[in-house]
C-alpha cells in the first residue's frame, strides 16, 4: 500500500516512569498524512525536550501498521545554557532582563527559561523596527555539562512608515500626527506602534476611529492607513436657575456659553461664556487655545474677562500662555496676567479703588496618558508674581493656584469623583474689587453664582456617580469649602449637599441638579436651596 494515501497516527510515550510526567506535558500533531511528516514532529518534539534542558535526549519507534509509537528517554537533564552572541549588538539593559550571569559574549540562562528569553530579544528586535524578526538558537552541544549554543538572529528590512493615509477626515490637522501621536514619515515601526496609536488617537476629543490602524507592508515601503471620523463636540450650554429672594419672590439667573472646537480643523478651541446672575453683576468671558503653533510643540492660550459690578466698578483681566508639551503626561506654562479694574461714578466706596495689576509665573500641568484607564488623576499648579499700580502708591503680589481632579472608576456603573481647588492671594493690602468670586454651579453648589467674596480658598467637590445606562447617570453633591477675607480679616466655612441628573442624546445633554448650602453661623434651609438646570447642544 502506498503510505501516502493512508492516515497514520502518532504517540508518544516515556520510557520510564520518571520522565511520564515531563513527556506527556508535550502537546503535538497525532494524525499525519505520512511518515515524513511524523518525523518532523518527532524532530520538533526532541528540539523541545532540549530547550527544557534534556539534550541527550533519544527515542525508538514501533510502527504497527498505521499506528507509529515514539518511545522517548530523556536521559540527563542539563540546568543551565550558555548562549555567545558576541556578533551581534545586545544592549546591556536587554541583557539584564534576561540573565543575571553574562559578558560580552555570552549570557547563561536555564532551558526553562530560554524561550522566554528568545521573545524578550525577538521584542527588542521589533522596536528598533525590524517587524518580521525571528530569534532562535544554533549550533547546540553539551561542554562541561551546560548547553552551549549560538543566538542567530534573522532581522530581514528594518521598516520605517513611509506613508501616513488618512481615511474619513481628509482635513484632519497633520502638526496632531507629529506632535501628539508622534508619528510621521521615516518614524520607526514596531508591532507595538498600532496599539500605541489607536490608545492616543482616543485622546483626542474632536475626533473618533471608524476602526483600528491598519499598515499595509509592501517589499519596499510600509504604509499606515488611520480610519478617522470628525465628531461634532461643539456646544452651546444653558443655564435656567431658580432661587427665592429675600421677600421670597422666585428670581431667575442666566448663563450661557459656546464652545466652538476644531471649526477650522485645526485642533483649536474658543469659548464665549456671558453671565448675569440677576443683581446687576455681569461678566464676559472669552478664551482662545491653539495648538501646536507654526507646526512646532508650543500652543498659545489666552483668555479675556470683563467683570462688571452694577456701578460700582467693572475689571478687565487678560490672561496669556505659552504652553509647552514636555511629554503626553507633563505641561509646562509661562503664564502672564494683566488687569485693570476702574471705579464707576463719582462716589468713593470703601475698599475700591481703580488700579492696574501685572503679574507673571510658570504653571505645571500633570495629566492622564489614557482617559480610558480605571483611575486618572490631574493635577495642575500656578504661580505667579508681580506689581499692583494705584493713583498713589505701588505694592507687590504674589498669587498661587490649584487644581486636582481624580476618578476612581470602581466598575462600569459606579464611580467617585474629587476635585480640589485652591487660590490664594498674597498682598499686603487687598481690594474688594480684586477678590475672587465664587459659588455656584461651577464651584461650590447650593449658594448664588458668584455671590461670595474671599482672598483665599479651598474648595473639595465630592460626587459619588451612578449610571443608569450608558451615558446616563445619577450623582450626589458633597461640596466643602473653607474661605477668607484679608478685608476684614474673617473666615468661613462652606458645605453644599445634594443630587443631581445627568442625561444625554446624541446631540444634546441636559444637567439638572439640586443642593442646598450653609455655611459657620447659616443652617440648612430648605428655601435657599438652589436648582439648576443646564443644557448643552452639540454641533
Amino acid at each position: 500500500m502506498n503510505i501516502y494515501s493512508q492516515s497514520f497516527e502518532l504517540k508518544i510515550h516515556s520510557k520510564n516512569s520518571i520522565d511520564r510526567s515531563i513527556v506527556n506535558s508535550i502537546t503535538y500533531k497525532k494524525y499525519h498524512l505520512n511518515k515524513t511528516s511524523i518525523l518532523k514532529e518527532i524532530d520538533s518534539i526532541a528540539a523541545i525536550f532540549s530547550t527544557k534542558g534534556f539534550i541527550n535526549n533519544d527515542y525508538t519507534l514501533e510502527e504497527n501498521d498505521s499506528l507509529i509509537i515514539c518511545v522517548f528517554s530523556l536521559n540527563k537533564r542539563i540546568n543551565a545554557i550558555r548562549v555567545y552572541y558576541s556578533d551581534l549588538d545586545l544592549k546591556p539593559d536587554l541583557l539584564k532582563k534576561i540573565s543575571i550571569r553574562f559578558n560580552n559574549h555570552y549570557f547563561e540562562t536555564s532551558p526553562t527559561t530560554i524561550q522566554d528569553n528568545l521573545t524578550t530579544i525577538t521584542k527588542y528586535y521589533e522596536n528598533l523596527g525590524f517587524t518580521f524578526v525571528k530569534a532562535s538558537l544554533k549550533d547546540l552541544k553539551l561542554k562541561n555539562n551546560i548547553i552551549e549554543a549560538t543566538l542567530n538572529i534573522e532581522t530581514f528590512t528594518k521598516r520605517t512608515i513611509d506613508t501616513i493615509i488618512i481615511r474619513g477626515y481628509d482635513k484632519f490637522p497633520e502638526k496632531y500626527l507629529k506632535h501628539y501621536l508622534e508619528i510621521k514619515e521615516s518614524t520607526v515601526f514596531n508591532n507595538n506602534s498600532l496599539n500605541k496609536i489607536q490608545t492616543q488617537i482616543n485622546n483626542i476629543p474632536f475626533v473618533s476611529q471608524i476602526k483600528n490602524p491598519e499598515v499595509l507592508f509592501t517589499k519596499d515601503s510600509t504604509a499606515l492607513y488611520l480610519y478617522l471620523n470628525k465628531k461634532n463636540i461643539s456646544q452651546f450650554e444653558g443655564i435656567i436657575g431658580f432661587s427665592n429672594s429675600k421677600n421670597n419672590s422666585l428670581t431667575l439667573n442666566g448663563y450661557l456659553n459656546l464652545n466652538l472646537t476644531n471649526i477650522f480643523d485645526k485642533g483649536e478651541q474658543i469659548d464665549i461664556n456671558w453671565k448675569n446672575n440677576g443683581d446687576k453683576n455681569t461678566t464676559l468671558k472669552i478664551n482662545l487655545n491653539t495648538s501646536y503653533i507654526l507646526r512646532s510643540k508650543f500652543s498659545l492660550n489666552g483668555s479675556f474677562n470683563i467683570y462688571k459690578k452694577d456701578t460700582i466698578f467693572n475689571t478687565l483681566n487678560t490672561n496669556i500662555a505659552l504652553i509647552y508639551n514636555l511629554n503626553k503626561n507633563h505641561i509646562i506654562k509661562s503664564i502672564a496676567n494683566l488687569e485693570n479694574s476702574n471705579t464707576l461714578g463719582n462716589e468713593n466706596i470703601s475698599g475700591v479703588e481703580s488700579y492696574t495689576k501685572r503679574l507673571y509665573g510658570i504653571s505645571y500641568l500633570y495629566q492622564p496618558k489614557n482617559y480610558l484607564s480605571r483611575n486618572m488623576i490631574s493635577i495642575e499648579l500656578n504661580y505667579s508674581i508681580g506689581t499692583r499700580k494705584t493713583l498713589f502708591n505701588k505694592s507687590n503680589q504674589s498669587k498661587g493656584v490649584a487644581f486636582i481632579n481624580y476618578i476612581w472608576k470602581l466598575n462600569s456603573k459606579n464611580q467617585i469623583f474629587i476635585r480640589n481647588t485652591t487660590e490664594i492671594l498674597n498682598t499686603s493690602q487687598i481690594f474688594e474689587n480684586e477678590l475672587f468670586l465664587i459659588g455656584g454651579i461651577k464651584s461650590i453648589r447650593g449658594f448664588d453664582d458668584q455671590s461670595i467674596l474671599t482672598s483665599n480658598y479651598n474648595l473639595t467637590n465630592l460626587e459619588y456617580i451612578f449610571y443608569t445606562t450608558k451615558s446616563n447617570y445619577l450623582y450626589t453633591i458633597s461640596d466643602f469649602g473653607f474661605i477668607k477675607n484679608q478685608i476684614n480679616n474673617t473666615s468661613n466655612t462652606l458645605i453644599g449637599l445634594g443630587l443631581g441628573y445627568n442625561f444625554k442624546s446624541k446631540n444634546s445633554n441636559v444637567n439638572i441638579s439640586y443642593a442646598i448650602g450653609r455655611t459657620k453661623n447659616q443652617p440648612f434651609k430648605i428655601n435657599s436651596a438652589k436648582v439648576h438646570v443646564t443644557l448643552s447642544y452639540y454641533f
